[in-house]
């Protein structure tokens, strides 16, 4: 028996306004799967916004220090100053791919460690071309649990996961 799983996520305040809020989606998507004869097994939401990132504050918590930037460029150039230990970006980006981005902040920051995540099927493609010129990143794919997230980055960074606060 095929089963639904519902994947909701808005990107930005433009389309939750637009109609696409997730109470939307899930309505949409919670009265379109019965109609199809698949009943819902599990439901995700992506609270993240590429415009308000919600992870940073996962980081906070934790006690690391988090430098947020919108798009791409303003990362590089402030990958130049911060000089970071990890890139936690997705890959489908407004100005840029986060594989394009994370090439040209390891070329800043030669030890800066990568985490790229996506829930798009290109970026796979992207990746793949990636290893293919000698570039190796860290992937995660969306939906992303927050204790997943905490783990890979301090498996990353050479942390014990039983970092304090």
């Amino acid at each position: 028996m095929q089963t639904a799983v519902i994947y909701a996520r808005v990107s930005s305040r433009e389309q939750e306004r637009e109609g696409y809020s997730i109470p939307a989606q899930r309505k949409l998507l919670n009265e379109y799967a019965p109609v199809r004869g698949l009943p819902v097994q599990q439901e995700f939401i992506d609270v993240e916004s590429a415009k308000n990132p919600g992870r940073k504050e996962i980081f906070q918590n934790k006690g690391y220090a988090v430098t947020s930037r919108y798009c791409a460029s303003d990362r590089i150039v402030a990958a130049k100053s911060v000089r970071p230990h990890l890139l936690l970006s997705d890959v489908m980006l407004p100005d840029l791919n986060g594989v394009h981005l994370a090439i040209q902040v390891r070329n800043l920051v030669p030890d800066c460690k990568v985490m790229l995540m996506s829930g798009d099927p290109n970026a796979s493609i992207l990746l793949a071309q990636a290893h293919e010129r000698g570039h190796a990143f860290e992937f995660l794919e969306k939906p992303v649990d927050p204790d997943e997230l905490l783990a890979r980055t301090e498996r990353l960074l050479g942390m014990h996961s039983s970092r304090q606060n």
